[in-house]
C-alpha cells in the first residue's frame, strides 16, 4: 500500500472455497497399539490411517489431540540441525498423517504400573466436516514374558497332556508371537517330557508354545 511518500507492506490471507464441501474423511485403519512398559511405541500407518476422497495432501490431514494419554506422552521425532546431532523427542498436541507414515510419531509409556491407556483425536479438514471421536487404545506389556502354571499329579505309568490351564502365557499378546518357545531349565528326574508323536526314549529340552496349544 502506498499513499504519497508513505508506504507499507502487508500480507493478505486468502481462503479458496470449493463449490461443494469436501467429502468427510474415512478412518480406514484403527488398531490397538501395544507398548512395552517404560518404552516407546511407534504409531504406524497400519494402526492409524485416514483417507480423504479428494486428493488432499497427507500433510494437510491433521490429528489434533482432544484428550491426551494418562500413562504416557505423544512425541514427535525431530532431526537435529547438524548431521552429528541426535534426534530429539518433542511433545505434540497435533500431528499429520504424513508424520505417521514417516514413523515420526511415538507414544512414550511412562507409568510402569499402568497396563492400559488411551487418547482421543479429532481430525479437522479445512472447510470439510471434521472427524470426531477417534479413540486410540494402548496396551502395556511387561518387559518379560510371564508363565502361569498349575501343579498336577500323574498316576504311575500314566501320562498327562501339558496344555492350558496347566500352563498359560500371561496376557493375550504374547501367545500370538511367532516362534514363541519354552526351554526346560531343570529336567525331570524320574519321568520324561515328550511329544505325543515323538520318540519315547527322548525327553524334551525345549518346545514351542504352538505345540502346547495344539
Amino acid at each position: 500500500m502506498e499513499v504519497g511518500p508513505v508506504h507499507t507492506d502487508a500480507t493478505l490471507q486468502v481462503t479458496v472455497a470449493l463449490e461443494s464441501p469436501l467429502a468427510p474423511l474415512k478412518l480406514v485403519r484403527h488398531k490397538k497399539i501395544c507398548v512395552f512398559q517404560g518404552e516407546a511405541a511407534e504409531i504406524r500407518r497400519d494402526q492409524l490411517e485416514e483417507v480423504a476422497q479428494e486428493a488432499v495432501p497427507l500433510a494437510d490431514i491433521i490429528f489434533s489431540v482432544k484428550s491426551p494419554p494418562s500413562a504416557g506422552y505423544l512425541v514427535m521425532v525431530s532431526r537435529g540441525v547438524l548431521a552429528d546431532q541426535p534426534p530429539s523427542l518433542d511433545p505434540v498436541q497435533s500431528f499429520s498423517q504424513e508424520a505417521v507414515d514417516a514413523g515420526k510419531v511415538l507414544y512414550l509409556h511412562s507409568h510402569p504400573e499402568a497396563w492400559s491407556d488411551a487418547f482421543a483425536l479429532v481430525v479437522p479438514l479445512g472447510l470439510g466436516t471434521p472427524l470426531k471421536g477417534v479413540r486410540v487404545e494402548l496396551e502395556g506389556l511387561p518387559a518379560a514374558i510371564s508363565l502361569e502354571v498349575q501343579n498336577f499329579s500323574v498316576s504311575k505309568g500314566g501320562s498327562l497332556t501339558l496344555a492350558p490351564p496347566l500352563l498359560c502365557v500371561a496376557r493375550p499378546y504374547f501367545p500370538t508371537l511367532l516362534g514363541l518357545g519354552l526351554q526346560v531349565l531343570e529336567p525331570l528326574r524320574h519321568e520324561a517330557l515328550q511329544k505325543e508323536d515323538g520318540p519315547e526314549a527322548r525327553t524334551l529340552s525345549a518346545f514351542s508354545w504352538r505345540e502346547v496349544q495344539l
